[in-house]
């Protein structure tokens, strides 16, 4: 699917994982109301940032981790209909373990 997709630099591309649409008693949340995603699974990385003196810096997560986003940040980048984000390495919040 993601084949021909290679982000450049420190970018990591996520896929969002959906809000839930039930509260935990069941109640339906219309889609109006839900929140922006604020997790996602790492499905890509970049190239890696290049230092001053030409090493490269080593990212902090991998591909399959699960993450927290920041909720209005990030580009959306859309490969076969679907919507991903993509964000410098340095704008993820946490990985959720």
């Amino acid at each position: 699917m993601l084949i021909n997709y290679k982000p450049v630099g420190d970018k990591v591309l996520v896929d969002l994982i959906p809000p839930k649409s039930h509260t935990a008693g069941g109640l339906l949340v219309p889609e109006s109301v839900r929140d922006q995603p604020v997790e996602g699974v790492v499905v890509k990385l970049g190239t890696g940032q290049t230092g001053r003196k030409g090493d490269r810096t080593e990212f902090q997560v991998q591909v399959g981790d699960r993450v927290l986003i920041p909720r209005f940040d990030g580009e959306d980048v859309v490969i076969n209909r679907r919507t991903f984000k993509q964000f410098n390495s340095h704008q993820l919040l946490a990985i959720v373990q």
